[in-house]
């Protein structure tokens, strides 16, 4: 079994003049978010293996509060984020790649994106049953999604169940 933890980066600030959106960084409402996130992903099981995160400021933030909060609350820490210039502002087809190129072994990867390819992604992934229908991901969301494969290059549309859906956002 694999299992996916796809995240939204929390609540950004608007971008200031001059200042590209890729520099954004994250309002305090998103750095509490970002809190209310990790406890939510500390509750899954398994452990988290690896962390794929786009290397925009806003999804480095999240990855970093989620670490800290995980470092403070759990007897192993979380391994350190990897930061995917390929991940920012990816589609649904390039997050698929990225993550198919997990390390080998991990069980649980997070994945921290943004939109509309988070959302796409999680709606690909999950089965066509019941799980596939299009879910709004706010800032902060988690979708944690359930694979029968033995190794991430296997990860293909509509392969997922969809175990848990968390909305984070305060607005």
């Amino acid at each position: 079994m694999k299992y996916l933890s796809i995240i939204r980066h929390a609540q950004a600030n608007h971008a200031r003049l001059s200042q590209r959106d890729y520099d954004r960084t994250l309002t305090a409402r998103g750095l509490a978010d970002a809190k209310q996130t990790a406890r939510h992903l500390m509750d899954l099981t398994p452990m988290v293996d690896q962390i794929l995160c786009s290397a925009a400021q806003r999804t480095r933030q999240t990855a970093m509060v989620l670490c800290e909060q995980s470092s403070k609350h759990l007897e192993t820490e979380w391994p350190s984020p990897v930061r995917l210039e390929e991940a920012y502002l990816a589609n649904a087809i390039t997050l698929r790649t990225l993550i198919q190129n997990a390390l080998l072994g991990a069980e649980h990867v997070v994945l921290i994106g943004h939109n509309p390819g988070v959302e796409e992604l999680v709606a690909k992934l999950c089965k066509p049953e019941t799980d596939r229908i299009n879910h709004f991901m706010a800032t902060g969301t988690l979708a944690h999604l359930r694979f029968d494969l033995s190794d991430w290059k296997e990860l293909g549309w509509g392969r997922g169940e969809l175990i848990k859906f968390v909305h984070i956002s305060g607005r």
